[in-house]
């Protein structure tokens, strides 16, 4: 059946704009390795450019949830960019990377010529913690130009909040 709850939400990334990259990246933290970075880009209406050809280059985030609800982290690879078998990869982490503890609630992957140019990454879960580490990466020179981070009614996923959306094509 299809609900018709109001799924309306508050936007839970404040860091670059709210997520659009506007006119910075400002409060998005730079995790990359070695001879990588992450940067801001004024193309395509504010972007930010992963630049992970040295390494990988990884950036990342922390919202706060509310224990029990569902939510849903969005984001769209500008295929433009990507060449080849290129990936990027999208984590909600339970503990921030690096740490021995890390592991995350749901991942998703974009593979260049795989996935549908059209096809943003996506991670739907529900929260058992209050606290989690998005973490967006990829060992080639490429961006994304929105991020979003909204509670959701319920599941929106079709792994039941679980690794959405991996290698779809």
């Amino acid at each position: 059946s299809i609900s018709t709850e109001d799924i309306s939400s508050s936007q839970l990334i404040t860091a670059g704009n709210n997520g659009t990259f506007s006119s910075n990246i400002t409060g998005w933290g730079d995790k990359s390795g070695g001879g990588s970075s992450i940067i801001h880009s004024t193309a395509n209406g504010g972007r930010m450019d992963l630049n992970g050809n040295a390494a990988t280059a990884r950036a990342y985030v922390t919202i706060t949830t509310v224990v029990g609800e569902w939510y849903m982290v969005w984001t769209k690879p500008l295929s433009s960019l990507f060449s080849g078998s290129q990936t990027m990869n999208l984590y909600v982490g339970t503990h921030e990377y690096p740490n021995s503890n890390y592991s995350y609630a749901g991942s998703s992957r974009y593979t260049h010529g795989t996935s549908d140019t059209n096809d943003p990454l996506t991670v739907t879960w529900r929260a058992t913690q209050t606290t989690y580490h998005l973490l967006i990466e990829s060992g080639h020179n490429v961006a994304v130009d929105n991020v979003d981070g909204l509670s959701v009614a319920e599941d929106v996923s079709s792994n039941n909040g679980y690794n959405a959306q991996v290698g779809a094509g």
